[in-house]
């Protein structure tokens, strides 16, 4: 038995891997930022989206919202 037919330790590593992958995309918007003091969070946290997803699919995500430089 296990937690939705995973072994504990699946489960246990699957979130690992979605921690590590939100500190990741915590560090990017760290780096987005620390290049531009001048940008909101917001503005910092589109940047660091555009950076992960690409333009394209940032674009049908967000089509009101403009092409922050990461």
């Amino acid at each position: 038995g296990g937690i939705g037919g995973l072994d504990v330790q699946a489960h246990q590593r699957l979130a690992v891997a979605f921690q590590m992958a939100d500190d990741a995309f915590d560090l990017a918007v760290d780096g987005v930022r620390h290049r531009h003091p001048d940008y909101t969070e917001r503005q910092a946290w589109l940047a660091a989206v555009r950076l992960r997803l690409g333009d394209d699919p940032f674009r049908f995500a967000y089509p009101h919202e403009p092409l922050l430089t990461p």
